[in-house]
């Protein structure tokens, strides 16, 4: 799985220089992981034709965003920002493939006349293009009905048949109480897929003895506020405190990492 993207060029961009003009590159964000073109000398209508490829551990979601930005490079000091815009994949999740030019936004959030131009991509993996809803599973495959919410307790070393939890989904998302995945190929193909994931996670619980343990997944945040932050969680459980990494530039931090609290 892979999200590709080609970044053409942008149109009237404004000119942030007293003397001389701005010397214009693009960065293009997703899931905190920022790519930059090179920055074109003298430049306000810049061709750039480069191309930055996401590999994807977890499908494309419907709300998911590309964060594009272009600055006005700077030798000395911090680079300015000529204009913004979040582009929706909603249509490249369908698609596999499209085209977009967009008008581009101040820092304010006011559309300027500057325009960018980009060519998306994306490469799914078999279970997402065949998946098409409906029709339940038969009897076989009834013990691969997966429900998402639900508590359940203990019974995680008894086998593959365990239900996965909400943060075992694909992408982390979690789920309403009572959602079942859909039927068809493509739906036991995913649950097959959770089953094998939760198996493979449970190397990684700890091994120490405990009267009790508390397990936390921080899976990411979204529309946090300002420009070029570097976002961490740190997650508190009675008096124990764990952070997460840090993640890089960016309003939208995916961080998917867990986190065991023991207690006796």
């Amino acid at each position: 799985m892979s999200l590709t993207v080609t970044v053409r060029n942008a149109a009237n961009l404004p000119n942030l220089e007293r003397f001389g003009k701005s010397d214009p590159l693009c960065t293009v964000g997703f899931h905190g992981v920022k790519n930059s073109t090179k920055e074109k000398k003298g430049d306000l209508n810049p061709t750039w034709d480069e191309q930055f490829t996401w590999p994807l551990q977890n499908p494309l979601r419907s709300d998911d965003r590309l964060q594009v930005q272009i600055f006005d490079w700077e030798r000395a000091g911090s680079n300015k920002l000529m204009g913004q815009l979040d582009v929706s994949l909603r249509d490249l999740v369908s698609s596999g493939s499209m085209e977009c030019e967009q008008q581009l936004q101040n820092g304010q959030g006011e559309q300027i006349s500057a325009t960018v131009s980009l060519s998306m991509s994306y490469q799914a993996p078999p279970s997402a293009k065949e998946s098409g809803g409906g029709g339940g599973g038969d009897a076989a495959d009834g013990d691969l009905d997966a429900d998402f919410g639900g508590g359940g307790g203990g019974g995680d070393d008894d086998g593959d048949e365990a239900s996965p939890t909400a943060d075992e989904a694909p992408g982390g998302a979690a789920s309403a109480p009572g959602v079942v995945l859909g039927g068809g190929e493509g739906g036991k193909a995913a649950r097959r897929a959770m089953m094998r994931r939760r198996k493979a996670n449970r190397a990684n619980l700890p091994k120490k003895a405990c009267d009790f343990q508390v397990r936390v997944h921080v899976i990411e945040a979204r529309k946090l506020v300002g420009q070029n932050i570097n976002p961490v969680v740190n997650v508190r459980v009675f008096d124990q405190v764990q952070p997460t990494s840090v993640k890089k530039g960016t309003n939208r931090p995916l961080f998917d990492q867990s986190f065991y609290f023991m207690f006796n």
